[in-house]
């Protein structure tokens, strides 16, 4: 008799147990790690996080810096536009 989890089993039970767990275990696809954001999706946010803080600037009388508008023109027309 052994253990498996909370009770106590025959060999014979204990081995189909560890059997079925260990073939469960080798047939789980694996899923490959994170990778990065799409260009585009990036493009986007960052459109949006550019926008967002020209805004907040304008709002408060602040002079918006002149690379944001910049980057913000690359990003809707130039080389970081979405495709």
């Amino acid at each position: 008799m052994k253990k498996l989890f909370f009770c106590e089993v025959t060999d014979e039970e204990f081995q189909k147990a560890t059997d079925y767990l260990a073939e469960s275990i080798i047939n789980i696809p694996k899923k490959p790690p994170i990778g990065i954001k799409p260009r585009y999706i990036h493009n986007e946010e960052r459109r949006i996080e550019i926008e967002s803080a020209i805004q907040r600037y304008y709002n408060a009388d602040l002079l918006v810096p002149k690379e944001w508008y910049e980057e913000l023109n690359e990003l809707k027309h130039g080389e970081g536009a979405s495709q």
